[in-house]
């Protein structure tokens, strides 16, 4: 488990006026997150704000500033907690600046539980500025014996946004295949990018890309309603994009997220906030965590592709496990069914597309060597076991 608490009280930066909050709890407050500089230069408040916030996890409770305890009597641990969230994009938080925070929340966090790792960083890339890589993973920037165990960072694919209110507003549905994996393709270029850096700078830091996604461009319409075959074309990308940053050594990926609520961006939820069902995002990522794990050896089926030289229009992979089945993952980006042919003996193949709706993967026994992937098709080939 990753623990990740964000958001930093605003009366803590200097503000032009406060910034107050609606009695309304459930209430959405997108201009919350006001003031760039630190009221405290030292970052000691901020620091011992998310030290009491881990001592109610961890240790059972805390004390705070009046000297009035809590407790909580909680004991849970955490295999890693992630400081911060987009700080790039959040108070607009300098290289340099969320450095010195990661080191001092490290510092009180670390005390808690010795066995903890942390990842740094988490950045949006809205606005992308290698000097984040290039100042925070190098080493003699950071206090003496402050770990360099992850750093973070995400992906979101969306259409042009021009009316963010409304869909008829936006570029037509048929369009935006184009745009997803043209931008998935773009992000794997900064991928390459930051590795090189990591690899120069802190080869043993792990790296999490840990909310991958879509958008739909009407990201504040209070009654949204995707367009059919969205899901299945987002759990696609999910899909292309785990594979190929799999191929290129990502230690994890993660995708976002289980379950948003009305007012939030409803394009990236996983389930459909009003019934609590799964949608074809959700599928097509269960379809991956059936089918592949730790330790399984890649494969590339086909030619690697280049600027010069792109994917064709269904993307495959292959997969060996640890115990020795094989199995190929194939994607189709786009919304005509496309015919594929086997070199492998493969005996079923489990798919998610368009046609499936928000059901399950659908299982099928191949006749021949050849089937028909669907429209955004995310289908898992399993092969016939070599013979002794």
């Amino acid at each position: 488990m990753v623990a990740n608490f964000s958001t930093i009280p605003t009366w803590m930066f200097d503000t032009p006026e406060p910034v107050t909050v609606q009695d309304d709890p459930a209430a959405i407050h997108w201009d919350y997150q006001q003031g760039t500089v630190f009221r405290d230069p030292g970052l000691t408040e901020v620091a011992e704000h998310f030290e009491r916030i881990g001592q109610w996890y961890i240790t059972g409770g805390f004390t705070d500033r009046f000297g009035v305890r809590h407790e909580s009597g909680r004991n849970d641990r955490f295999a890693y907690w992630e400081v911060l969230c987009e700080p790039d994009v959040d108070h607009n938080l300098s290289p340099e600046v969320y450095t010195r925070l990661y080191d001092a929340v490290v510092e009180r966090l670390r005390v808690l539980d010795p066995g903890m790792k942390f990842v740094g960083l988490s950045l949006s890339l809205i606005n992308f500025d290698p000097e984040y890589f290039w100042h925070f993973l190098d080493p003699p920037n950071h206090k003496d014996g402050i770990p360099l165990d992850a750093f973070s960072y995400h992906f979101y694919a969306t259409p042009q946004i021009f009316d963010p209110a409304a869909l008829s507003g936006n570029d037509p549905f048929e369009d935006w295949h184009h745009v997803f994996f043209t931008q998935a393709d773009g992000f794997l270029r900064q991928v390459q990018l930051i590795e090189s850096i990591k690899r120069h700078l802190s080869p043993g830091t792990e790296t999490h890309i840990n909310e991958i996604g879509t958008f739909t461009p009407d990201v504040l319409n209070p009654d949204p309603v995707a367009p059919e075959g969205y899901w299945a074309l987002s759990a696609a990308l999910t899909a292309y994009l785990w594979s190929r940053l799999t191929e290129l050594g990502i230690d994890l990926v993660g995708v976002a997220e289980f379950v948003g609520y009305p007012g939030m961006v409803y394009g990236v939820s996983l389930l459909d906030w009003n019934t609590g069902e799964p949608n074809a995002r959700y599928q097509g990522l269960k379809l991956l965590l059936d089918n592949f794990g730790p330790g399984d050896k890649v494969f590339r089926s086909g030619t690697a592709p280049t600027l010069m030289s792109p994917e064709t229009q269904v993307h495959s992979q292959a997969f060996e496990s640890p115990d020795g089945r094989r199995r190929i993952l194939l994607v189709n980006k786009y919304p005509e069914p496309r015919r594929v042919r086997f070199a492998d003996p493969v005996r079923t193949i489990s798919t998610i597309d368009a046609t499936t709706g928000d059901g399950p993967a659908v299982t099928r026994h191949v006749e021949n060597g050849e089937v028909e992937l669907g429209p955004f098709a995310t289908a898992v080939a399993t092969v016939e076991p070599a013979a002794d």
